[in-house]
């Protein structure tokens, strides 16, 4: 898996991937790459994000682990409510 060639073949299924879920991130992306664009930190930050969270569909989907991911987020999920306490706290306690 860790070979040049395989290495680039993934890539290359991402990027069809990319193209066909989001075709302006993955002109987006092309365009980092090559620097072919000059992004802001805000825009690079968005573009980046953006990818992974598309990154992340193809590669559950590529390794086939549906299930498990789907695990790991109700086992994450699980924690929300005190996530959004503390966010409500810390934003009502501001003055603290």
């Amino acid at each position: 898996m860790f070979e040049p060639d395989t290495l680039y073949s993934i890539d290359q299924q991402f990027l069809n991937y990319l193209k066909a879920e989001n075709p302006a991130r993955y002109i987006d992306l092309l365009a980092y790459r090559h620097e072919q664009h000059s992004f802001t930190t805000v825009e690079l930050s968005e573009l980046l994000i953006d990818c992974a969270k598309i990154l992340e569909a193809f590669l559950v989907e590529f390794f086939d682990i549906s299930k498990k991911m789907q695990g790991s987020r109700q086992q994450t999920n699980v924690n929300n409510p005190i996530f959004y306490f503390k966010k409500w706290y810390c934003v009502a306690h501001d003055d603290v």
